[in-house]
């Protein structure tokens, strides 16, 4: 993704929270993963996210899921 297609909150975020999986830093994904749920979902700030493609969003959860839930069993 091109440095100006990174426009929105929630890009950024994805991209900080692939760094903190990829260095097992477990709780700073998730507290990046929660605040990417409430930028996306609009909750707190009367607006949502309108992106035509979530692709990058759910790529990111499920990152988190793969790199962190396997740890909590």
């Amino acid at each position: 993704m091109s440095r100006r297609a990174k426009r929105r909150l929630a890009d950024n975020i994805v991209s900080a929270h692939r760094k903190a999986c990829e260095a097992g830093n477990r709780e700073l994904a998730h507290q990046l993963r929660e605040a990417l749920v409430i930028e996306v979902t609009g909750f707190g700030h009367g607006k949502e996210d309108r992106r035509r493609n979530a692709d990058d969003v759910i790529g990111a959860l499920d990152r988190h899921r793969k790199h962190f839930e396997r740890d909590a069993s």
